[in-house]
């Protein structure tokens, strides 16, 4: 299951999405729900993954958890 909800399909640009999912919002051990084949997802991860890197986040795939 996924802890964070990006709401990536409701047609929001990049920015607004990688800002639902940032370094102030989740927490450790969250899950972040994300859609493929989404242009403006795939644009808000490339905002998104340095940010939570740089907060000291460690990102993992879900096959990663087990």
């Amino acid at each position: 299951m996924w802890s964070h909800d990006s709401r990536d399909h409701d047609g929001a640009d990049a920015e607004t999405i990688a800002g639902r999912c940032g370094a102030d919002r989740v927490r450790g051990g969250d899950v972040i729900l994300l859609h493929e084949g989404q242009v403006q997802t795939v644009a808000a991860l490339r905002l998104l993954v340095p940010r939570l890197r740089d907060a000291g986040f460690e990102l993992v795939t879900m096959a990663g958890l087990r």
